[in-house]
């Protein structure tokens, strides 16, 4: 932060009214004689013309404010001129070190972590020459209040009175002209400082930005003509309120959005009206007239922060049709090796051959399931296969690792939004399961199998079904046989 620096001076006149004096203590194996700090005062303007700042008493500091620590010392050569002439020239060398000192409670540390600060260093050595008559010498050193980023949640909450706070040392020990200095003559005082957010130096409050939702193209009900239709502004974002959970009720230094929904255009004035869920970033309305593409419904979010002066806003358009076009699920189909394979074999199984009477674009997804198409226990992840490439995608490689029978599913969605975005949101999906057998007696390069088509399953990710039996080839996705269940009881 600009202006942060040690500032040392010679301050015109006597600072009687500060701490008491420090003893001295000389040097051990020589004749030095340590400096001695007769007095210590903190002030918020110069040691000239001071103003006594105490903490605990006083307000807190601001960032940015220079606190100004004014010390009267002496040194006992100095009045000895008869004792040695190098260590009665001898001037004083003066450090300043700050220590973050920060506030916990309940072993959680709160408030923002201040850079270091800048001011703190080493100054000197002043010589001998120009002390007053009673051999004192008067020395300003300046504290500068670093910039931190936010307040003390603790501060706000009421528990303390300051954001940040630092225990400061300061330290006054012989040293020559070269500036080396003897720290068997050091002498030390401390004192701790408090300090709040400055509301002139904090960056400007960054506005929200508003989020209405996608646009939405909706079906009438055939049987009431209406549709209710959902408006979701809740991936509106504030950039006051990035990483922590604003909701929580701790977190007092936050911005309180609030948002309001209307409407702006279509072809008959419709009101939003808050839901169901209580969120105050959404919306309903309930609508019963077909827009046109080039008239739909428009509504508009205003987000406000109350701190900046206009709002945010943002607008999403819904269109109503009075029936929504069909979208047909795709089918899932597997074609996988046709025999056993050898252990540490690499297999090949190929979704592409899926199909969407659609012309949907497709994503897939395998996974290696239980003989009924569930997850994998701990010890069935052991001995599984392993993937080595393309789980999302039409061709997916793995390699086998011990001998056994193994099942492998591949979820099939389609895209309809991408071929028409009336249907955004409406994803069908299909699955189909393969059946693969473990040999050492197996040879690589087994053939594929003939493609058998798997069922599809509309609307869900996590099909409930199996393959009919252990052993080689293919099996479409169904349901579990009786027999199945038998066979996997007698197992256990």
């Amino acid at each position: 932060m600009a202006g942060w620096r040690l500032r040392l001076g010679i301050v015109i006149g006597g600072l009687g009214l500060w701490s008491s004096a420090t003893a001295p203590v000389a040097a051990q194996g020589t004749n030095e004689t340590p400096p001695e700090i007769l007095s210590m005062g903190l002030s918020t303007t110069p040691c000239s013309a001071p103003t006594p700042w105490v903490n605990g008493t006083s307000p807190c500091l601001k960032e940015g404010d220079p606190l100004y620590v004014c010390l009267e010392v002496t040194d006992l050569d100095w009045r000895n001129l008869d004792q040695n002439a190098n260590l009665d020239n001898q001037g004083l060398i003066v450090t300043m070190r700050s220590t973050w000192y920060p506030y916990f409670a309940n072993g959680i540390q709160y408030g923002p972590e201040p850079p270091p600060v800048s001011s703190d260093g080493t100054s000197g050595p002043y010589p001998a020459a120009g002390v007053t008559l009673n051999f004192v010498r008067d020395l300003q050193v300046v504290f500068d209040v670093p910039q931190f980023v936010g307040a003390n949640q603790a501060r706000l909450r009421g528990d303390i009175n300051f954001d940040a706070r630092w225990f400061v040392q300061i330290t006054v020990y012989n040293g020559g002209a070269s500036g080396q200095g003897d720290p068997n003559t050091a002498v030390r005082r401390s004192f701790t400082v408090c300090a709040v957010s400055n509301p002139a130096l904090a960056p400007g409050n960054p506005p929200p930005s508003a989020d209405a939702g996608p646009d939405q193209t909706v079906g009438l009900d055939p049987r009431t003509n209406q549709v209710v239709v959902h408006l979701d502004g809740s991936r509106t974002s504030d950039g006051s309120n990035v990483g922590f959970n604003p909701a929580l009720p701790g977190v007092f230094d936050k911005d309180t959005l609030q948002y309001t929904w209307e409407w702006i255009s279509g072809p008959v004035r419709v009101d939003p009206v808050a839901d169901s869920s209580g969120n105050p970033a959404k919306a309903q309305v309930t609508l019963d007239v077909p827009t046109p593409d080039s008239d739909p419904y428009v509504f508009r979010l205003l987000v406000e922060d109350g701190t900046n002066a206009l709002p945010s806003a943002d607008e999403t358009r819904v269109f109503v049709r009075t029936a929504l076009p069909v979208n047909h699920a795709p089918r899932a189909k597997i074609a996988g090796p046709s025999g056993p394979v050898p252990v540490g074999g690499i297999i090949r199984l190929d979704g592409s051959v899926s199909q969407d009477t659609d012309g949907d674009q497709l994503t897939y997804l395998w996974t290696q399931t239980n003989e009924v198409g569930g997850a994998l226990a701990s010890d069935q992840v052991q001995t599984a296969f392993q993937p080595l490439s393309g789980l999302t995608a039409a061709v997916s490689t793995w390699q086998a690792v011990t001998v056994g029978t193994f099942y492998f599913r591949l979820l099939v969605t389609d895209q309809p939004a991408l071929r028409d975005a009336v249907l955004t949101g409406e994803e069908l999906t299909s699955a189909a399961i393969v059946t693969v057998q473990v040999s050492n007696t197996a040879t690589s390069g087994a053939q594929m199998a003939a493609v058998r088509d798997g069922q599809t399953d509309p609307g869900t990710s996590a099909p409930q079904a199996a393959p009919a039996g252990c052993g080689t080839g293919l099996s479409a996705l169904g349901l579990v046989p009786p027999g199945l269940w038998l066979m996997r009881g007698r197992r256990r």
